[in-house]
């Protein structure tokens, strides 16, 4: 298990839920990520899982200056159980 990580009055260092993922990568803009939400509760629910936890966007490519919003990336990650 991996020491604790010790923040500061700038750096918060909170601990995440481990364990299964359900995960889609998202591109484009933010305004369309609820077709990725859609999608991953679809999987879900096709293949006898359910939600476990809060869900979580991991942003790999975002509006760098005048980024186009065509070209940015998100992860979106939904923490799941087998029902």
């Amino acid at each position: 298990m991996p020491k604790d990580i010790i923040g500061n009055e700038i750096i918060k260092v909170y601990n995440l839920q481990g364990g299964e993922m359900a995960c889609t990568i998202h591109n484009g803009s933010y305004e369309l990520i609820g077709d990725a939400y859609n999608a991953l509760m679809n999987w879900i629910e096709e293949n006898s899982y359910e939600i476990s936890g809060c869900a979580r966007e991991v942003y790999l490519k975002g509006p760098e200056m005048g980024a186009d919003p065509a070209t940015f990336v998100t992860e979106v990650q939904i923490p799941v159980k087998k029902k």
